[in-house]
């Protein structure tokens, strides 16, 4: 009774997910079309249609059983794998388009056979590895492709002797097969690609070899893809069989005849020289060296290219050791119009800047008086070859010293910061503190006034968000007084920014700048703990959510927080604005998760409790999980609370409504006192917010998701331009 149960609801969810899919409907509306496809609900009915697909004259029907294939075997359970192997063989010879939807189906598949146990290891190397096998030898170059991805994927799922008889057998066939050499192509890759599962010895005895013999090949694709795959034998092999027999066949391929042979050896030369570790570092400086010098002079335009693109990271593995000055010389004159104008869209040259960093390091200072030649000839260049130098100036600047650094870099920086071009900008930016750290104090903190300066800019939201995410770099950098005097004021400030981004960047690093001034003036440290203070009276939510985002680092210090802050924190659970609240459920959640002292106090516990019974769904979610993740126990504190109810309600949409109306009053009238050239992306963002606190639609949009703030820096930098000028067209919709 259970089973059929089971069966009959397990049927109703295949049902319901597979007629989502845009080609399934209802019977109900089949009846409207009659060339509508829809699935069998019955599972006997489902398995009489997989059953009978080689005979379904119904294309459209018949890919679609197939292309769902794993959910309803699964669906019908085991008399579906009872005659799985049936269903695939009748239909693993029909064509291509039948086959690629089968293929789509062995990942699903295996994934369903695995949950079986014993019995399912045995049903993947019967049935699914027999197949897969088989759809690897089609003639069609793209199914024997994927065919050879899912073997791959299959062979970690089965033991050593099961993947040596099943599956090395049918690759090694498929090296040998001289009358095909796709074949060989797609065995050389799955060698590759297996090759970890194979082990040192197995790798040395049978790959290996096998490699060596396809370098051979009279087929021109065979031997590229041979050498493309190389490294990924000699990762595994030892050093001395990598020394005495790939070495030497990668090397004799570098003089192959065939231009793109050649080409091939190129682009695996920096991984080549990886694997020649600190035992093979006179193959470094003799042998690779020479084939690079070689490829930087060949005959052929495209090797040259590829050679001189390669150049830079070749150079970087040759760190600590004697580098040959042709290749130096080679690297200086990258930005040569002559070398350049090989390649389309200044290939070389952005290639020489990208990589700039990486060789100035490997080269070291003495070197910089040639280097900064070259530096100030890529200075000049286009926007696509400044901005890798502008995101990488505080490396080369810790690289080179303050010498080098004032008399060449500081220009650079002026020129970067001035630079159209925001990405440009950004780059430079969003390590200026890391920059600064090169200098003495005392410069450093002649320089201080760049961050005034550009912290300024009400047109650029991001310019203030690089400032707030170096907040922390900056209180390590400078001293006490300047820090207090001029990098407080900056945060606080940004901590009151009509963009969110900002605020909240700059509210998280408040807590740098208490542990900065902890040892200094007591005085200094008492001011900074009343302005932020002042944050959690402010009449703006937006003020009093970032308090809490303050406190919620500064709760790393437990005594600080309990002592200084608690009173403030506390009354903020029974605040007026929902998204408030639902900043401190979210600031006790990560005290929490981050295993902080202050979970353990009762007046943490005591807040828990009063958040508990909040009207705000959101606010509750948060709080059930926090009490269901660390088992907290909190009937004594409910009691009191529950005693409290009918004199201290959290909240009423009443009160809501009334705090929201005061909230954008004042927002309205900060609008109009602001100058007439605000970012678009600030009133923007001020319009949204008086949106979700009057219409309370979205209650907490007014709380970012923290994890924003850890997205890839360089991607930032790049989607900032894009991202301005979707908000300036947005704002000029509007008021439209």
């Amino acid at each position: 009774m259970e089973n059929s149960q089971k069966m009959t609801e397990d049927t109703e969810n295949m049902t319901n997910q597979i007629t989502m899919e845009e080609h399934f409907v209802q019977p109900e509306q089949a009846k409207k079309d009659p060339n509508a496809v829809y699935i069998e609900d019955n599972p006997q009915k489902a398995l009489e249609k997989l059953r009978n697909l080689a005979n379904n004259e119904n294309f459209r029907e018949k890919i679609q059983y197939v292309k769902h294939l794993a959910e309803l075997t699964g669906v019908i359970g085991d008399e579906g794998i009872a005659h799985l192997k049936e269903i695939i063989t009748s239909i693993q010879e029909d064509n291509d388009e039948i086959k690629r939807a089968l293929l789509t189906q062995i990942t699903p598949l295996v994934t369903l056979l695995k949950s079986r146990g014993e019995a399912g290891y045995q049903e993947i190397i019967d049935i699914i590895v027999p197949t897969v096998s088989h759809l690897i030898n089609s003639v069609n170059y793209d199914i024997k492709d994927e065919a050879g991805q899912e073997l791959a994927k299959i062979a970690p799922l089965l033991n050593e002797d099961d993947r040596g008889k099943h599956l090395l057998t049918v690759v090694l066939g498929m090296a040998h097969d001289d009358d095909n050499e796709e074949n060989r192509m797609i065995a050389v890759r799955l060698l590759s690609e297996m090759a970890h599962l194979f082990g040192k010895d197995l790798c040395e005895q049978f790959v290996g070899l096998e490699f060596l013999s396809m370098g051979e090949d009279p087929q021109l694709r065979v031997r590229k893809e041979a050498v493309s795959n190389l490294p990924s034998i000699g990762k595994i092999v030892s050093a001395y069989f990598f020394r005495q027999r790939l070495l030497p066949f990668y090397l004799k391929l570098c003089k192959d005849a065939n231009w793109g042979v050649r080409k091939s050896c190129i682009d695996t030369l920096y991984e080549i020289s990886n694997i020649c570790k600190e035992e093979s570092i006179e193959i470094r400086e003799n042998e690779l060296t020479e084939a690079m010098n070689n490829f930087l002079k060949d005959s052929n335009k495209w090797v040259k290219i590829s050679a001189y693109k390669s150049l830079g990271p070749f150079i970087f593995t040759l760190t600590d050791q004697n580098i040959n000055e042709k290749l130096i010389d080679s690297y200086l004159h990258m930005a040569d119009s002559n070398i350049n104008n090989l390649s389309p869209d200044n290939e070389i040259i952005y290639a020489c800047a990208y990589n700039f960093p990486a060789v100035v390091l490997t080269l070291g200072p003495a070197r910089w008086p040639l280097l900064s030649k070259l530096f100030q000839s890529l200075l000049k260049s286009g926007d696509k070859i400044r901005k890798p130098l502008a995101c990488a100036l505080h490396e080369i600047a810790k690289i080179i010293g303050e010498e080098h650094t004032e008399k060449d870099l500081l220009s650079a920086l002026e020129s970067f910061l001035k630079d159209p071009n925001d990405e440009i900008k950004y780059g430079a930016l969003q390590s200026l503190a890391l920059f600064l750290q090169v200098f003495s104090v005392e410069k450093r903190e002649n320089m201080v006034d760049i961050f005034v300066q550009l912290q300024k800019d009400q047109k650029k939201w991001r310019i203030r968000e690089l400032i707030a995410r170096q907040i922390d770099k900056l209180t390590l950098i400078f001293s006490p007084k300047i820090t207090f005097e001029i990098i407080a004021p900056i945060s606080f400030k940004l901590c009151n920014d009509p963009v969110s981004f900002v605020r909240e960047e700059a509210a998280r690093k408040i807590y740098s700048i208490l542990k900065a001034l902890s040892d200094a003036n007591e005085a200094y440290r008492d001011s900074i703990i009343e302005n932020v203070k002042g944050f959690s009276q402010s009449n703006r939510f937006t003020n009093r959510q970032s308090f809490i985002a303050m406190c919620e680092k500064i709760m790393k210090d437990a005594d600080l927080f309990i002592n200084h802050f608690l009173v403030d924190f506390a009354p903020l659970a029974q605040d007026k604005v929902a998204n408030v609240r639902i900043a401190v459920a979210k600031a006790l959640e990560k005290a929490f998760k981050k295993d902080r002292p202050v979970r353990h106090r009762e007046e943490i516990l005591q807040l828990i409790a009063r958040l508990r019974n909040d009207t705000s769904k959101d606010v509750k979610n948060i709080i059930e999980g926090i009490i269901t993740d660390h088992n907290l126990s909190l009937e004594n504190f409910s009691q009191k609370i529950n005693q409290e109810s009918n004199s201290t309600e959290v909240t009423s949409v009443a009160q809501e409504t009334e705090e929201n109306k005061t909230e954008q009053q004042s927002q309205l009238e900060k609008q109009a006192e602001s100058p007439s050239n605000e970012n678009s992306v600030q009133a923007s963002e001020s319009s949204n917010y008086h949106q979700v606190e009057e219409e309370k639609s979205e209650e907490n949009q007014g709380n970012q998701n923290e994890s924003e703030a850890h997205q890839n820096k360089q991607q930032e930098l790049e989607s900032a331009i894009s991202e301005e000028n979707q908000q300036s067209t947005k704002m000029e919709e509007e008021s439209n």
